[in-house]
């Protein structure tokens, strides 16, 4: 699935409805209670980890509710069709589910006959050159962070965009890359730099910072010393193993 870009079917109709739309970041989600609908019987009953893909659906739906407006099932960082694409590991990690059962979910939830999820295109050739030029690695995000990417060029900047802009494209030289390099040495700092950007255009609802060079100091000491509230979570296969191999007493 690392190579496509996702979309959720047809999110606006069975999902949102005027109200919804206008909301920030939504804390609930509705889904159907027909138990008897053929497809869902299907999801459930045609594999062995059926269960596994309809809670992953319903992770995957409840994560994308919390995305901002409009909101239109895009499954990238921003929830957007400009955002960078989600790859199997993003979504693992952002759900708190194992990889490969991503992949698995993702591989079922696409297909006939239940088509909950489209595949609307592959990444684009400009994506890919963009995410290799200089050596840059894909924003993999190796802790859950709010989805999130800058808007499409093509958009308005407002005045605090605008500073943003003007502060990593004037004043990040290979000077300041170099050093955080040496201090950081088991982070990628050029992908951690694309993140920390990101992260300011998608919360600026919330926070908006005038110092950027500490904000960066700091996402860069968070990043290769990252706090246990910004650790990955232990996913559901790890926390099972952990009790199967407890060992057993005995009365």
């Amino acid at each position: 699935m690392d190579n496509a870009v996702y979309q959720i079917k047809d999110w606006h109709k069975n999902f949102e409805t005027e109200r919804t739309a206008t909301f920030k970041r939504r804390q609930q989600i509705d889904f159907s209670t027909d138990i008897n609908d053929m497809i869902l019987i299907w999801l459930l009953n045609e594999h062995e980890n059926g269960p596994i893909h309809f809670a992953i659906w319903i992770l995957l739906c409840e994560w994308y509710a919390s995305t901002s407006p409009p909101r239109q099932g895009w499954i990238t960082h921003n929830g957007k069709e400009s955002g960078t694409p989600l790859t199997a590991k993003d979504l693992a990690i952002i759900i708190h589910m194992p990889e490969n059962w991503v992949k698995e979910a993702f591989d079922r939830l696409s297909q006939p006959p239940i088509n909950w999820i489209t595949v609307e295109r592959s990444r684009g050739t400009e994506y890919e050159q963009s995410m290799s030029s200089d050596n840059v690695a894909s924003p993999t995000p190796s802790y859950p962070i709010p989805p999130n990417s800058i808007p499409p060029k093509e958009e308005t900047l407002t005045a605090y965009e605008q500073k943003i802009e003007t502060y990593f494209n004037t004043k990040i030289d290979n000077g300041i890359i170099k050093a955080w390099r040496e201090a950081h040495t088991t982070i990628d700092v050029q992908a951690e730099i694309l993140k920390a950007k990101a992260w300011l255009y998608a919360n600026q609802d919330r926070k908006q910072y005038s110092r950027f060079g500490r904000f960066l100091a700091n996402w860069m000491n968070n990043a290769a010393n990252p706090p246990s509230w910004m650790q990955p979570k232990k996913s559901v296969m790890e926390m099972l193993e952990k009790i199967e191999n407890e060992p057993k007493t005995t009365n």
